[in-house]
């Protein structure tokens, strides 16, 4: 097969990762992500623009935008902590409390869109079409794909001296500041990041392994709202 028979083919797979066209499985959001459905898709009301190719189009079912859950979850999450916890015997009972709240929150997140008829999707990157479609090629060939298994956490070395959280700058500036006006903020996802002090009820001093390191929750977090979103795609209702 020539260069020249080729050439449409690409342009035709490429043209499938522009977001919000009839083939594409692609649609950006209002609130500023990028998201992924297991087939081509109908716009949903919360998709910045609809489809022109239908006429612009789309169905009162919105999509449910992993990364808007993540930071939910984080600003619940943040807030749980500002609160204090339960008392635990160690660290590892400590761990295993975040470890289901986090679930929990996701869960109920998830849950809520659910119950007004929104649609599960998977977050993606905001790349150029012909970027987005060699990533998804190249995404195929490591084995993953439309809601494939979390990679696994990194490990990582227990701090000794404070306890960090992994949440979105607004709220270190909300807790900066001294409040508990823990805003939505703006679209933008949660990045890893370091630097916010747990209050001293929120550490684990009398653990024989020192503070919890909580810096890695952010990855606990956006498993728990992939799993999540995978049992709602799987039409499990109940997120067993």
């Amino acid at each position: 097969m020539s260069p020249s028979n080729k050439k449409p083919e690409t342009s035709n797979a490429v043209s499938m990762c522009v977001p919000c066209t009839p083939n594409s499985c692609y649609h950006d959001l209002e609130c500023g992500h990028r998201i992924k459905t297991l087939y081509p898709d109908q716009c949903g009301d919360n998709c910045k623009s609809g489809c022109k190719e239908w006429g612009g189009s789309s169905i009162p079912s919105k999509f449910i935008c992993p990364d808007c859950v993540t930071f939910e979850v984080h600003v619940q999450l943040a807030s749980l902590v500002q609160f204090g916890t339960p008392e635990c015997s160690n660290s590892a009972h400590q761990q295993e409390y975040y470890d289901e709240k986090i679930s929990a929150f996701a869960k109920d997140i998830i849950a809520r869109g659910q119950a007004k008829n929104h649609r599960p999707c998977q977050r993606a990157e905001k790349l150029d079409p012909t970027l987005q479609f060699h990533s998804e090629i190249e995404g195929a060939d490591e084995g993953y794909g439309f809601l494939s298994a979390p990679e696994p956490t990194p490990t990582r070395k227990r701090a000794r001296s404070t306890a960090t959280l992994s949440i979105h700058p607004s709220l270190q500036r909300a807790y900066t500041l001294g409040t508990h006006a823990l805003g939505r903020g703006g679209p933008g996802r949660p990045p890893l990041k370091k630097g916010f002090v747990l209050p001293s009820h929120a550490r684990d001093e009398s653990s024989i392994d020192g503070p919890v390191d909580l810096a890695h929750q952010g990855c606990k977090v956006e498993r728990a709202v992939r799993r999540a979103m995978q049992a709602l795609n799987s039409g499990d209702e109940k997120f067993e």
